[in-house]
């Protein structure tokens, strides 16, 4: 939590980046001890595991192992109008999820007995330390990579909705760049 601390001693949490930008420029702000505390154990812990893959989407395409990932609406894109908000919502307002609005903001391998319902608690209850999202929330998208096929899955408001064309400009990509490689390696012979 972060609290504008005001001149009488008080202070005042600050729920969004809006009521931060609404202080001003003069605005003071503080954390809990603790929770500054926390951060750094958490920041640590994250520089520990940085090489172990927990960020790498091509891992999820072409790992050969079974994976999961997490994408989370980005901060900068035209998903910040459907953020929070269930697949009925979203119909109604003519909007559809697209791959584009989103990042992957975690990536591991996936358990034998793990399912969307168990990824859910996981990332409510007992989050990775490494994990840098925000609680698994409605307009999330978990990614599924089972037997080497990859599914696509909208947390909606109640359960999950597949997408079967999350991953369609993604998977073109991969595509052109697989089509690319014989060439270029032609052109160096």
């Amino acid at each position: 939590h972060i609290y504008s601390l005001q001149k009488d001693g008080s202070s005042i949490l600050m729920n969004t980046e809006d009521d931060i930008s609404e202080t001003g420029e003069d605005g003071m702000f503080g954390i809990d001890a603790r929770a500054w505390e926390s951060y750094q154990v958490m920041e640590s812990v994250r520089e520990e595991h940085a090489g172990q893959g927990h960020l790498d989407e091509d891992l999820l395409f072409s790992d050969s192992q079974d994976r999961y990932a997490i994408y989370q609406i980005r901060d900068d894109g035209k998903g910040r109008e459907y953020l929070f908000m269930g697949t009925e919502y979203l119909k109604g307002q003519g909007f559809s999820v697209e791959y584009e609005d989103y990042q992957m903001v975690y990536s591991d391998v996936l358990g034998e007995n793990e399912t969307l319902d168990s990824l859910y608690e996981k990332f409510n209850i007992g989050r990775p330390l490494d994990f840098k999202g925000h609680s698994l929330s409605v307009s999330d998208v978990v990614a599924i990579k089972r037997d080497g096929e990859v599914t696509a899955h909208y947390v909606d408001s109640f359960g999950y909705t597949e997408l079967p064309e999350f991953f369609h400009q993604k998977e073109k990509t991969i595509e052109q760049e697989k089509e690319a490689e014989p060439q270029e390696s032609s052109l160096q012979e």
